[in-house]
């Protein structure tokens, strides 16, 4: 009877015990589940951010790269020819970087599949026309300067640049694509492609003998060419054109970034002027000097490029998640830990600024140590002034960033061209310092205001 009975209760206690089993043994697998999913999502972002550093590494070589091959073979005045040209490429890019590029990165994101490729064919279309036209300005600007009296070389630079434009442009423009969709592995094998053949080029040309900035920008043209069609090779599948579409979308993209636009152009004018005001004074040869002053600087571009990628999404997250009032304690603490950052660097490049410029152009830069270290504190408020820039745009007000680009035009006319006049290099460094700081103390001013009562108005940001 008993043994029955314990038999019995044998049998209850293990049909009672048998699903908490399950369930535990389900439970412990949905766990484990979930931890590995954590893990490959952990695992993806950190393999997205790589090939995002990655990509941004091969980018910075390569133009390092070119800067230095042209710089050490060609003379001084080819080098300033150089730079003309690549600073026309700065001004041009504005459309596709404020009317193009950032629209589809804002609206692509919230559509389906099919509306997406529509928005691509869209842009696609927008850049093409935008960048026709561009070629067609620079091809009637080629042909007019002979009787503007200019060097001699320089009509046929920019008469190189018509050729090639659409093709840099266009690439540039594909990379934009790919970061929109966080295609980083696109992006980066595109690079690599455009940057080994760019590189391999112009080691070809100097070898040959041929090299010179007209030929250097061919170079960079087919290059950027070969990007182009992989990605269009790539993604062909992805695009859909729509006439209908294509005006629609470039209206909506005109409203969206017409400040934007406004603001990059008046940028580029003021940062891009000071290699024409140095030819326009002190000749080619002169410019080219400040090229290798730039090119020494240009060893900071990943650290400025990254700064850029993290400030942005930094102070627009704290500013969707906790308003107006959290943007001034983010873009303090993030001035401060990006001083921090910026500095050891800066204390090298005025240290050895000098040396570093003979190491890579040759002993005919020798001397550059005060440019460089001018050069060098301008970049340091760029950089740590950076967030201030990045919180306009986040809070949606780019008409103030306008109002802020138009101080450092105004320093250049007033300030930055006489001391470009009487000082050279010295002069330009300068001028690029004053305008910086002016930009910075302007946006630091406007970013008090705006965030002083939880922000004001259009037409009360400067007034009292």
């Amino acid at each position: 009877m008993t043994d029955k009975h314990l038999d019995a209760g044998d049998h209850i206690s293990g049909a009672e015990t048998e699903p908490s089993d399950r369930v535990a043994a389900i439970g412990q697998r949905g766990g484990q589940r979930f931890k590995h999913v954590a893990t490959t999502f952990s695992r993806l972002i950190r393999r997205v951010e790589f090939l995002a550093i990655l990509d941004q590494i091969v980018v910075s070589a390569a133009n390092f790269l070119t800067g230095a091959i042209i710089g050490r073979v060609c003379a001084k005045d080819e080098f300033g020819l150089y730079m003309l040209g690549l600073s026309i490429v700065f001004i041009v890019m504005a459309p596709q970087t404020s009317l193009i590029s950032p629209p589809y990165t804002v609206f692509s994101p919230r559509l389906d599949a099919s509306a997406r490729a529509t928005l691509t064919g869209s842009v696609v279309v927008h850049q093409l026309l935008v960048t026709a036209l561009i070629a067609l300005g620079l091809a009637t600007v080629a042909l007019a300067l002979p009787a503007a009296g200019t060097d001699a070389n320089m009509p046929f630079v920019i008469q190189a640049l018509a050729t090639v434009i659409v093709f840099i442009l266009f690439k540039e423009f594909a990379r934009s694509i790919c970061f929109a969709i966080m295609d980083f592995k696109l992006a980066l094998f595109l690079d690599a492609i455009s940057s080994l053949l760019q590189v391999f080029m112009l080691v070809a040309l100097a070898e040959a003998g041929s090299l010179n900035a007209r030929t250097s920008f061919v170079a960079i043209g087919i290059a950027s060419g070969v990007g182009a069609m992989v990605w269009l090779l790539r993604f062909r599948r992805n695009i859909e054109i729509t006439a209908g579409d294509v005006v629609q979308d470039f209206r909506k993209h005109v409203k969206f970034g017409k400040w934007l636009f406004f603001s990059i152009v008046i940028w580029s004018l003021w940062s891009n002027s000071y290699p024409w005001i140095l030819t326009r004074y002190h000749g080619t040869e002169t410019t080219g000097v400040f090229a290798a002053c730039m090119g020494v600087i240009a060893f900071a571009n990943p650290i400025a490029n990254a700064i850029g990628n993290f400030v942005g999404p930094r102070i627009a997250h704290s500013y969707a998640e906790l308003g107006v009032a959290s943007v001034r304690r983010s873009v303090m603490v993030l001035v401060i830990r990006i001083a921090w950052l910026v500095a050891p660097l800066c204390v090298i490049l005025i240290s050895f600024g000098n040396w570093i410029a003979i190491f890579i152009y040759g002993g005919k830069y020798a001397g550059l140590g005060l440019e460089i270290g001018v050069l060098t504190l301008s970049f340091f408020v760029t950089a740590v002034s950076m967030p201030l820039a990045r919180s306009l745009q986040a809070m949606e007000r780019p008409d103030v960033d306008f109002v802020v680009n138009l101080f450092p035009l105004l320093v250049m006319i007033l300030v930055g061209i006489p001391l470009v006049k009487s000082l050279g290099v010295v002069g330009a460094a300068c001028g690029l310092l004053a305008g910086n700081l002016v930009a910075a103390g302007a946006r630091a001013l406007a970013l008090w205001r705006l965030t002083k009562r939880g922000g004001f108005p259009k037409s009360d940001v400067w007034g009292g």
